[in-house]
């Protein structure tokens, strides 16, 4: 998806918060260029989505911009399409690094911050950078005072609209297998107070969201393990003819 270059201001709370919580879920696994330490950013009419996802754990978080005034400007449901994307790769986390420094930065007392993020064409070097992966555009990030130039995936994001994993809205289970760094990443969400669960599909996935709290929102999957199968029951001894 082409991204163009408008600046998108969000309040700087909203925005770092939400990057953080999304990148939770990224993976840490270099073999995974897609996901390794990538972060998707989708640009909607109202505001932006965050999303981090390492095969097991998805999470989708969201900012709205700082311009909306009393506009509502509710998450986009998971069949939204944005008005244009781009993927952050943050191998050495200097994007995290920003976003933790600029949350802890905030004055709750002072006037409100905001964090602009605009996409630029990137200063070509003699050399062409390391890894064929990255783009020739850059995100900036802009927030007191400071800057920040971010590397882009120039391959697709993995497409997870498409990935229904055999969910039917009408079929609930009464439970499935979860590794338990599944449930150490959603203990590490910033800002949240409880979740609420829909379970999906025998062996499938666990649905989750924060209940409505203002711009704070957090949306995502949880993948389940295979399960242990049950060995098949033997029949006593003496059944047999």
């Amino acid at each position: 998806m082409t991204a163009v270059a408008t600046d998108r201001k969000v309040r700087a709370g909203d925005g770092a918060q939400a990057w953080l919580n999304a990148a939770i879920a990224c993976s840490q696994d270099d073999a995974r260029r897609q996901l390794y330490r990538t972060v998707s950013i989708e640009f909607f009419k109202r505001g932006v989505q965050f999303i981090g996802c390492d095969g097991h754990v998805l999470f989708r978080t969201w900012a709205p911009y700082a311009d909306n005034g009393d506009l509502p400007a509710p998450h986009p449901e998971a069949e939204e399409r944005p008005r244009d994307a781009v993927v952050v790769a943050d191998i050495d986390k200097f994007a995290l690094g920003f976003m933790k420094t600029l949350l802890a930065a905030l004055d709750d007392d002072g006037p409100p911050a905001d964090l602009t993020m605009s996409v630029e064409a990137a200063d070509q070097p003699d050399e062409p950078p390391l890894g064929a992966e990255l783009g020739k555009d850059v995100l900036i990030l802009q927030a007191l005072g400071q800057r920040l130039t971010c590397q882009l995936f120039e391959g697709p994001y993995v497409d997870w609209r498409k990935l229904q994993f055999g969910l039917d809205k009408a079929e609930l289970v009464d439970g499935m297998t979860l590794a338990p760094k599944i449930f150490a990443a959603v203990g590490k969400l910033k800002g949240v107070n409880g979740i609420e669960c829909s379970f999906h599909g025998e062996e499938r996935a666990i649905e989750i969201r924060t209940p409505d709290n203002g711009s704070l929102s957090v949306r995502g999957l949880l993948m389940p393990m295979r399960r242990f199968q049950k060995p098949d029951r033997q029949p006593p001894a003496g059944d047999e003819d």
